[in-house]
Formats: C-alpha cells, structure tokens, sequence
C-alpha cells in the first residue's frame, strides 16, 4: 500500500499495477487510491504459473517489497531455488528494472534466519545476494540502504 502511494504521487503520469496475495489489502487499497492509473490483482506469488502466464516484458520497473523473506518451501534448499526463480521470472517481464526491498537479513551474511512474525506466519531470510541466476555479467547490481531497508536494483538489457 505504502510503495503504490508512493508511486502514483512520484509518477502520476504512469500507470501502477499492484498485485497482492491478499484481497482485503487490495480493497483497502481500492478505497483510498483513486487514481484511473492504478491497476490492483489479487495474485499468489508462492504459485510460479501465476506470473509464467505473464507476456514477457509486460512492465518497465517491477518493485518486490518485503515478499521474498514470506514466501517459504518445505526446506531452505527449495526456498532458495524457488526464490531464484521468482527472481528470474520478475526479470522476465520487465524491461528494465527488477528492485527488491527486504530486511538487510536478505543481503548480508552466511546465516540463514527464520523468524516467527506472527501466529501464522514466518519469515525466512538468507543471503540472495549469492544466487548465481539472480545477476551475471550482462546485469549491473546496485545496493542502496536507507533505514534497515535495502533495494537491489537488477538492470536488465
């Protein structure tokens, strides 16, 4: 909600698609977000085929905030390769950039670190700065850190 207002008062000109696993978060959205540039989905990221089915190059900028530390698999090694892969999807459809926001936990250190954030929901965090697929020498990483949160900025081609 926060990055969707943010974004339709910085760039009032372009049109905003959010999408959210959550169809509460979505209308509260809907009611206090007006703009005739805003698009809303409902959308399980956890669930690959729901952006594989996305044309590729369908968006110019794609903002992954605070998402990649929630999804989780049956063991870290499946949450690593599934969040790699994420990675490579969003990369997919955009055609310029991919910037994901996180806890610093997601880019620094060794240790993996898996947190109980409320009654239903953990959090799990390792360093995806180490993926090999996240980047390669074509692509360009830039880290920015403001408040105990860090954007990685992928460029693509």
């Amino acid at each position: 909600g926060e990055n969707i207002k943010y974004l339709l008062k910085a760039f009032p000109n372009s049109k905003i698609t959010g999408l959210d696993i959550s169809h509460e978060a979505l209308e509260i959205i809907k009611e206090f977000e007006k703009s005739q540039n805003l698009f809303l989905k409902q959308c399980d990221l956890s669930n690959l085929k729901n952006i594989q089915n996305i044309k590729s190059k369908s968006f110019d900028n794609i903002i992954i905030s605070h998402v990649l530390s929630a999804l989780l698999k049956d063991d870290i090694s499946k949450t690593t390769i599934f969040r790699s892969d994420l990675i490579k999807e969003c990369l997919r459809i955009s055609k310029k950039n991919l910037v994901i926001i996180d806890s610093e936990k997601m880019f620094y250190g060794d240790d993996k670190y898996f947190t109980i954030e409320q009654i239903n929901r953990g959090l799990c965090y390792h360093n995806i700065l180490d993926l090999n697929s996240v980047y390669d020498s074509k692509r360009e990483k830039i880290l920015i850190k403001h408040n105990r949160i860090i954007a990685l900025n992928i460029y693509n081609d």
